[in-house]
């Protein structure tokens, strides 16, 4: 009786055959996962993003900006003065 537990315990069977049917089994299912995911086409995305947003220009927003500051300097200035002439 000890004989019979001690085999069951101690012995490991490798069946080849089931492991590469397996492994082939779950290679397929990545491809699949792979081609549904559509990985082939994401770097081509990313590169026409970066083409995209490199072809932004914020140089008029920018000029509207300091346009805008330069005006509120005057502002203040102006009402600085004003003060001044009150006191």
């Amino acid at each position: 009786m000890s004989t019979t537990i001690d085999q069951k315990v101690v012995e490991m069977q490798f069946n080849n055959t089931n492991f590469e049917r397996n492994v082939a089994t779950s290679m397929s299912t990545l491809e699949k996962l792979k081609r549904a995911l559509k990985f082939d086409g994401a770097s081509k995305g990313l590169e026409n993003i970066q083409s995209s947003a490199n072809k932004v220009n914020f140089s008029g927003m920018s000029n509207g900006i300091d346009t805008v500051n330069a005006k509120f300097s005057y502002l203040q200035m102006s009402i600085q003065h004003q003060l001044n002439n009150i006191v």
